[in-house]
């Protein structure tokens, strides 16, 4: 907090891991831009190797599981090798990480390719680090992975960005300021249950807090619902880690049952690959365009209890703050 600096090692990060007491601790290592010479990414892999060692020796609880991390870039021959140094270590679960810095999505699919074709038949589960936009989830499930964490899901919903079944919403249009509809009619989330597009568009513009809690829950519920239906596909748990604790513990019913949801990551196994179980549901997500609105005096937000705008104010009685008051005229009288 004072800018001093301060040595972390892998002992530390064990150690540091270790007094939080997390379900699962992650070996330390090292990434690097994929876009480096050769060299400079074979180096940083082969340090993190060697961390990874170090990492294994510094546990001292059972209790918890360590996984170890795969890296090298996106040279195929260098995520062989690493590949192979990392699965013949002892850990409980293969992380990949070092993709989606930068690289192309072609790229982060060919190396999770050579990644899954490495590890072969091995049961630990597989936790790609990093990664939360639903339409790499498929390429991903479909290479053997379990596992996923990622601060996408909050973070565009902060910006007013919102997942449904039918396409990204972007609240902070003006098409929304009047549509009475519900964000997503097919999520049970407490967003959609109970507010319109229109209040979250007011929300937004009046810079409420509301906005982004109410917005961020229906983003991590969209995609835990995601991962529940490529579970029934593939026949395998597939598992999403939020960074927001708290808005899981909410949906869950307890901080508890939340950590549950990272807790049953020791318990995966892995299935291969489940090519052509996905297709259904990579089509329901595939489409981007924006959903139709739910259109001014039309009931379908009626009929999901949701709170509908009037023409002046948000709908919601005694609410009218001053953003959502009819704006004056900006013609001023001059003065003699």
């Amino acid at each position: 907090l004072d800018g001093s600096p301060h040595r972390l090692t892998p002992e530390s990060a064990v150690a540091i891991q270790e007094a939080l007491g997390s379900d699962i601790a992650m070996a330390f290592d090292q990434l690097v831009d994929p876009s480096l010479p050769e060299g400079g990414v074979e180096e940083a892999m082969e340090r993190t190797h060697r961390w990874a060692e170090r990492c294994l020796a510094a546990r001292s609880r059972p209790d918890q599981a360590l996984f170890g991390i795969i890296q090298g870039g996106i040279d195929a021959s260098l995520r062989r090798r690493s590949a192979a140094a990392i699965g013949a270590l002892p850990f409980d679960g293969i992380a990949v990480g070092g993709l989606s810095v930068g690289e192309s999505k072609a790229e982060m699919s060919a190396t999770l390719e050579v990644v899954a074709e490495a590890l072969d038949n091995d049961p630990r589960p597989r936790y790609l680090m990093g990664v939360g936009s639903p339409v790499d989830f498929f390429s991903a499930v479909e290479r053997g992975i379990d596992l996923f964490d990622c601060v996408l899901p909050t973070r565009v919903a902060r910006n007013g960005q919102l997942w449904t079944s039918a396409g990204k919403l972007n609240l902070r249009n003006a098409r929304f300021l009047d549509d009475p509809g519900p964000v997503d009619p097919e999520c049970r989330c407490e967003t959609c249950q109970t507010f319109s597009r229109a209040y979250l568009a007011h929300l937004f513009r009046a810079e409420e807090l509301l906005a982004y809690r109410l917005a961020s829950l229906h983003n991590v519920t969209y995609t835990l619902d995601l991962m529940r239906r490529l579970q029934r596909e593939t026949g395998t748990a597939i598992i999403l880690i939020t960074h927001d604790l708290g808005i899981v513990a909410e949906m869950c019913g307890s901080p508890a049952s939340a950590r549950t949801i990272t807790a049953a990551a020791g318990t995966l196994q892995l299935s291969g690959h489940r090519r052509g179980a996905l297709d259904d549901q990579r089509a329901r997500v595939g489409g981007q365009r924006d959903p139709p609105p739910g259109g001014p005096g039309g009931d379908l937000g009626a009929a999901h209890g949701v709170v509908l705008r009037s023409a002046t104010g948000c709908g919601v009685e005694p609410c009218r703050p001053r953003r959502c008051r009819p704006r004056p005229s900006r013609r001023r009288r001059r003065r003699h």
